[in-house]
């Protein structure tokens, strides 16, 4: 993310970008925070979708609200979904999330580790039923889900995601002590 923009900011900055270069075929809506809990991201997506719609248009999520944003992001023109899982047991899970926000309050933690795994896998299933393609994105932490890896791959792959993307962790915030994998662990 290089700035937060408003929704006609956005819309500028694509056709601003399709002028320098009209071979763009993707717009993408990211963060700051999660995308989908800001009213604001499906009002950029609806104005991306009306001005530019030869333009796919894809949203990166860490999938707690997909289920209940779904038809809203299709109707916005979404076709394409990024969903970010770092883990599918709890074990590892608790020691990359730490706080899970539900309905406007902080849940326990391991309420709210079992909810967003619950909505994860709910969320790739639907979408991927709904007709969209759905990537996968998985930052590798190493000590803490290297193990996860290829149990994300096989619910990915049962649910019928097109893609996953491995990622080396960059350590920053919570995780700004922990350890970058190697170029070997990732290729491992």
């Amino acid at each position: 993310t290089s700035a937060l923009l408003s929704p006609e900011q956005a819309a500028e900055r694509v056709a601003a970008a399709l002028k320098r270069e009209p071979r763009i075929k993707v717009a993408g809506v990211a963060g700051p925070g999660e995308p989908l809990a800001n009213s604001e991201t499906f009002e950029t997506l609806r104005i991306l979708h009306r001005r530019f719609p030869q333009l796919m248009l894809c949203v990166s999520t860490n999938g707690l609200l997909l289920p209940d944003k779904l038809d809203e992001l299709c109707s916005a023109g979404v076709r394409t979904l990024t969903i970010t899982i770092n883990a599918i047991h709890a074990e590892a899970a608790e020691a990359l999330y730490h706080e899970v926000w539900w309905a406007g309050r902080l849940l326990p933690q391991s309420d709210g580790i079992t909810l967003l795994l619950d909505r994860q896998r709910q969320g790739i299933t639907e979408a991927v039923r709904e007709g969209l393609t759905v990537k996968i994105n998985t930052v590798l932490v190493p000590g803490i889900n290297e193990k996860e890896v290829p149990h994300i791959a096989d619910l990915a792959r049962q649910a019928g995601a097109t893609v996953m993307n491995l990622m080396p962790l960059i350590p920053c915030g919570l995780l700004s002590n922990a350890t970058p994998p190697t170029s070997f662990q990732l290729s491992e």
